[in-house]
């Protein structure tokens, strides 16, 4: 069987790289085992189409300008592919800020939507420009959606009542389940550098007031961006005062990252929207206290096994900052409820729940 799974970022982007990346390639290796299995993605300068670890990548668009161009790039010429590639399954992976492309009408193939974004609402708020017409109108033409939580198979049932839905979450490597639980004088923020989405201008308001009654505590902040979001969060900081206090080291990967978490006091992801958040994951499957906003991104997230802010405002995130920072038997507590419910999310499990639905899609 031959399955394309399309989206814009791959694990080697220089502006993205992210969680949803990275996810595609593991699952794209699992399959790879018993099928041959092509990720079409964005191009960006330096990249070369071949084979990493079983799975071909094909880059689509253009190399130079950066990642808004490309990713325009990318959404235009990918139901071109569809067209032309010979495949038995198209898995394409929401993008934004428009969501889907609405490749089941260029192909009688059978094609699964997955919900990596739906959020064309707030990017419409972010730029002006109505991009959930686009998403609601191109969700009508889906046969078949995976969704990562429930929020957004009720999101998509609304939509498309006749769309058989199914529910399958991303996983964690095992190799997190390993981390001691080591403190030391920082608290992390572990996901792409994005003001909006991410909530970084959030968190950086709410570190002000955190810093004036625990000044030897730093945020640690790492991640992926581009550099424009770059540029943004340095003026942040400046503008805050807040350059002794906040560390940015960069997208950080295996080991490193692994250490990161374990020497961390908490996690905290302010993100104002989320398809799912895998660097949370990684975080309750590492036994440390996570600090979110309750929001629908993060539903699958129990109350019992993270600290969740019932609105998002940076006030009420600066009071549970402090919270979580005072007591460590809450950062115990949580630590051990969060590796225990992550146990559920380990890849070796995961991985059989989308071989069975993709290899069964019709």
């Amino acid at each position: 069987m031959k399955i394309i799974i399309s989206n814009y970022d791959e694990i080697k982007n220089p502006y993205y790289g992210g969680g949803g990346a990275m996810s595609n390639h593991k699952i794209g290796k699992y399959l790879a085992e018993k099928n041959e299995v092509m990720i079409i993605c964005g191009a960006f300068k330096g990249c070369r189409n071949g084979v990493v670890e079983g799975v071909f990548y094909k880059h689509i668009g253009i190399k130079r300008f950066g990642p808004i161009l490309g990713q325009i790039f990318f959404s235009l010429l990918l139901p071109v592919f569809a067209l032309i590639e010979n495949y038995d399954l198209w898995v394409e992976n929401f993008v934004p800020p428009h969501s889907t492309n609405f490749i089941p009408i260029f192909t009688n193939k059978p094609v699964v939507g997955v919900s990596s974004l739906l959020h064309a609402k707030e990017f419409s708020q972010k730029y002006g420009i109505p991009f959930y017409l686009i998403e609601n109108l191109g969700l009508k033409f889906y046969k078949n959606i995976l969704v990562l939580s429930n929020e957004y198979a009720k999101k998509v049932q609304k939509i498309n009542k006749k769309a058989k839905i199914v529910e399958i979450p991303r996983g964690v490597d095992d190799a997190y389940f390993e981390i001691k639980g080591n403190e030391n004088n920082y608290i992390l923020y572990l996901a792409r550098i994005d003001i909006f989405q991410k909530g970084l201008d959030l968190l950086l308001k709410a570190w002000k007031k955190v810093v004036y009654r625990y000044p030897h505590i730093k945020l640690v902040i790492a991640g992926n961006t581009t550099f424009a979001e770059e540029r943004k969060f340095k003026q942040i900081v400046d503008q805050l005062s807040l350059d002794k206090n906040v560390k940015y080291i960069g997208l950080v990967k295996g080991e490193k990252k692994r250490t990161l978490l374990s020497n961390s006091l908490c996690v905290i992801s302010p993100s104002r929207f989320e398809s799912f958040g895998n660097s949370s994951l990684e975080t309750l499957a590492a036994g440390k206290c996570l600090i979110v906003f309750d929001i629908p991104g993060y539903c699958w997230i129990p109350e019992n096994v993270s600290v969740k802010i019932k609105s998002v405002n940076f006030n009420l995130l600066a009071v549970a900052i402090e919270r979580v920072i005072s007591n460590k038997e809450l950062r115990i507590k949580y630590g051990k409820l969060a590796r225990n419910f992550a146990e559920n999310y380990r890849w070796k499990k995961i991985f059989k729940l989308y071989e069975a639905y993709f290899l069964n899609v019709n």
